[in-house]
């Protein structure tokens, strides 16, 4: 992935971790998409239930937030370990890279890659 935008303004002495910051940045947005369809699905299940039976009180709010919650705080611990695990050296990405794109390593662009696609964190983060 070779990156735009406002995240190769960060870090602009270390390109690495710049890379590096750029792959989580793009790959937190991402998340926050997915978990926000996430929230919106169930919110809108427990409304259709609560529409549907006007009579009965149903007031369960607070185990709905507590289920929400604590599946994203999970969710996103194992995102951020996955991220970790994924990160690899410069060197071994600018060896991979330059098989298929050489003209990019040693140029001043920001990008990073996953180079083993078998191992189980790197296809987390795919």
């Amino acid at each position: 992935m070779v990156f735009r935008g406002a995240c190769i303004y960060c870090f602009p002495n270390d390109p690495e971790l710049r890379s590096k910051f750029c792959l989580f940045f793009f790959a937190m947005r991402v998340q926050f998409h997915v978990l926000y369809h996430l929230i919106l699905i169930f919110s809108y299940i427990y409304r259709v239930i609560v529409i549907t039976n006007p009579l009965k009180r149903i007031d369960k709010r607070k185990t709905v937030y507590i289920g929400l919650s604590t599946y994203s705080i999970l969710h996103f611990m194992y995102f951020s370990w996955v991220c970790i695990a994924a990160f690899q050296p410069m060197e071994v990405i600018n060896r991979e890279i330059s098989k298929y794109e050489p003209s990019i390593v040693g140029s001043n662009a920001t990008y990073n890659g996953i180079v083993n696609l078998k191992d189980p964190s790197q296809i987390g983060m795919n």
